[in-house]
């Protein structure tokens, strides 16, 4: 059945009606079987009921054993169908044989007994075993009438002639109940077919999804193999850019080359964002995202942690970029952060990508439908009648800006799928030329924690040009517990803190500085603290940690510009092992590890690392999956088979980015997983999660 997938119309039509023949015969076998021989034994009655055997016993006999035969020709072809048109035959012509002697017996008993019990026996008999000739051979209408008609037509016409008064009566009853018959087979033989047919249709149909089915599952482990593979390979040397052009812009450098290097880090990063929306399409539309991981964490960290990623690109393009929470939204939330972190981050970036002046703005309200968040934006706008379309893949609000606008068209797309695996739904409004409002809800995030008053009994007096900005900001300091009011120019302010935004510095009245008024600056747009003394400098956007650490360290929290690194020698430093096929990736790291004082190995592949592994006592191992002779998961099977007492911790670092890798990184016995390009922060967080503080004592259990 497996080729009806590719059979033309007219060939799926004469399979089908190949199968229901087959169906026909095996339903004939079926009923007829029990029934061989039952009309030998009705012979057998009527002869003994009535006396027969014992007046005229030689055509008794003679008709007992010719039925007899034929029903043993009857079962034996029941016994074993055919499935072929001389089985039809044969099954044909023994039923005629059948229903003829039948016929002819009648007809010698009434001859012979005229009007008596053995005529009635038999007439009664008859009419049984038409009834149930008529159930039996529905399935084939052909055999069903050749049957009747042998069967009745004697007997009808023996009683037309017959030689009594009750012949004719007798005859019309039989007429008529030979027609009934015929008529209630051909219903019946009707809903057979019908029924067999669709029975046959739907096997067909199940047949055909089951196939569809595995062909789909057989293209999707295809596609996830296909995403592995180009995950690797593409990120793979997008690690050796972005890595080494880190380590030279921690060397020294000349003005110009320091900012060629930014560009070519940034372009990297670009690169790199766009496969990972492409592989994250691509997950979202195959149905493989993985199970969403509910835990608990802080909502301002979050949109802290998000909209600080995003200050530098803010910062050239001199926009201010700022969150907001209302007072009621709770400070520590349960659900998933990493997905509400890919949304804002999706809908920042795109905001950023169309807006040029103004500003970009994100607020979180708490509804009675759960948390509502808003991404605001003073870009192009979008017009009514791309709206529609704005959602969908591959889809930019119009095509003609995907020349000024590069990107995919991928990043609002999954974030709408992101947002409904949530639970939620996302709406826009925009207005051309003014900019858009993307709105979206997680009813499924829930409250477990009120807002920490970090500030309480500060004060603090705001200067911000910037009036939506200037609200979400006091409406931030009051959720933390300060106490705020909004400062104007030439304005006498006694006690409480200044805090001013560096745009507004210009009309800040410096007089007012003293230990008692000390200001901070919150620094937007690139602004420079370049001849700004006796003021505490926070780069926006901030969190209220960063607030308090600055009252209470009276430091600069601004990161500084980039130093000469040099390596320091650690005297508990760690031997790794380094596992890795790329030259570039194996350079990269082991000049990471020896910059923060660790001595490393190398090898190119597993089997080098089992080797390495056997000769020298190491205290980490950072291997990689996709390598020649042997991969990351056979060596690290390898490794704990060869290991004794303590396990060593084993790390992935893999450019491979789908579904599944750290589930399986971790079946085989790894205990970490870092995804490249690499993440400095990340990789070494990773490593000191599994020691203590001075990097000798291993904390056993650790997984990142």
């Amino acid at each position: 059945m497996a080729e009806l997938l590719l059979m033309p119309s007219q060939m799926l039509e004469d399979d089908l009606a190949l199968r229901i023949r087959y169906e026909v015969r095996r339903e004939l076998s079926l009923r007829s079987r029990p029934g061989s021989f039952i009309y030998a034994l009705c012979i057998a009655i009527v002869g003994g009921a009535t006396g027969l055997v014992k007046q005229q016993p030689w055509p008794l006999v003679v008709s007992f054993l010719l039925m007899f035969a034929l029903g043993l020709c009857r079962w034996r072809l029941t016994s074993n169908p055919r499935d072929s048109r001389e089985w039809d035959k044969d099954f044909l012509w023994a039923g005629i044989g059948i229903s003829a002697l039948w016929g002819l017996f009648v007809c010698y008993v009434v001859l012979f007994s005229g009007i008596s019990t053995a005529v009635f026996l038999c007439l009664l008999i008859s009419t049984g075993l038409s009834a149930g000739a008529t159930n039996v051979l529905s399935p084939d209408l052909l055999t069903l009438r050749y049957f009747q008609g042998f069967l009745m037509t004697p007997v009808v016409l023996i009683t037309f002639f017959w030689d009594a008064p009750e012949s004719f009566a007798i005859g019309m009853v039989c007429v008529l109940y030979a027609l009934y018959l015929v008529g209630q087979g051909t219903a019946l033989n009707r809903s057979f077919l019908a029924s067999t047919e669709s029975q046959i249709v739907l096997e067909i149909k199940t047949k055909q999804l089951e196939l569809a089915r595995s062909a789909a599952e057989e293209a999707s482990r295809v596609k996830d193999d296909f995403l592995a593979n180009v995950s690797h390979e593409i990120r793979t040397p997008i690690n050796g850019v972005i890595g080494m052009t880190d380590e030279v812009l921690m060397t020294e450098l000349s003005v110009s080359q320091r900012e060629d290097l930014d560009v070519v880090k940034e372009s990297a990063m670009s690169l790199l964002k766009i496969v990972n929306q492409i592989l994250d399409f691509s997950r979202l539309e195959a149905g493989h995202l993985p199970a969403a991981r509910y835990e608990e964490f802080s909502l301002d960290a979050l949109l802290f942690d998000t909209l600080r990623s995003f200050s530098g690109e803010a910062d050239r393009k001199a926009l201010p970029l700022f969150y907001g929470i209302s007072l009621d939204a709770p400070y520590g939330l349960i659900g998933d952060p990493g997905r509400l972190r890919q949304i804002l981050t999706n809908l920042v970036g795109n905001a950023l990508k169309f807006t040029h002046h103004g500003y970009i703005g994100v607020s979180v309200a708490q509804r009675r439908s759960g948390l509502e968040f808003r991404v605001v934006d003073t870009g192009i706008g979008i017009s009514p009648d791309n709206l529609e379309r704005l959602f969908e893949p591959f889809t930019q609000a119009d095509s003609s800006l995907t020349r000024d606008h590069q990107g995919t068209g991928l990043g609002l797309s999954i974030a709408r799928q992101l947002v409904n695996t949530l639970g939620g739904e996302i709406s826009v409004e925009s207005v051309p030329g003014q900019g858009s409002t993307f709105r979206f809800q997680c009813p499924s995030l829930r409250a477990t924690q009120a807002v920490e008053q970090v500030l309480e009994h500060k004060n603090f007096v705001l200067f911000d040009n910037l009036e939506v900005r200037r609200q979400a900001t006091e409406n931030l300091l009051r959720r933390w517990g300060a106490e705020v009011s909004i400062g104007r120019p030439g304005a006498q302010v006694i006690g409480g803190h200044f805090l001013v935004e560096s745009s507004a510095l210009a009309d800040f009245d410096l007089s007012q500085l003293s230990s008692e008024n000390p200001v901070i600056v919150i620094s937007r747009g690139g602004w420079k603290a370049e001849g700004f003394v006796d003021g505490l400098i926070v780069p926006g956007p901030f969190g209220a940690r960063q607030i308090l650490e600055v009252l209470e360290t009276r430091s600069l929290v601004e990161a500084p510009e980039p130093a000469v690194v040099r390596t320091v020698v650690d005297p508990n430093a760690l031997r790794i092992l380094v596992v890795e096929d790329q030259l570039a990736n194996k350079k990269l790291i082991c000049r990471i590890l020896e910059r923060w004082g660790h001595e490393t190995l190398v090898a190119a592949n597993g089997e080098e690392a089992v080797r390495q592994f056997q000769a020298h006592a190491v205290d980490l191992i950072l291997m990689d999956i996709q390598m020649p002779v042997m991969d990351g998961y056979q060596a690290t099977s390898e490794i704990r088979n060869l290991e004794g007492g303590e396990r060593v911790p084993i790390i992935a670092v893999t450019a491979h980015a789908v579904k599944g890798d750290i589930e399986k990184c971790l079946a085989v016995g790894m205990n970490a997983y870092v995804s490249k390009p690499l993440d400095r922060t990340r990789l070494r967080e990773t490593i000191d999660s599994f020691f203590g503080s001075d990097q000798g004592e291993l904390k056993m259990g650790a997984v990142v």
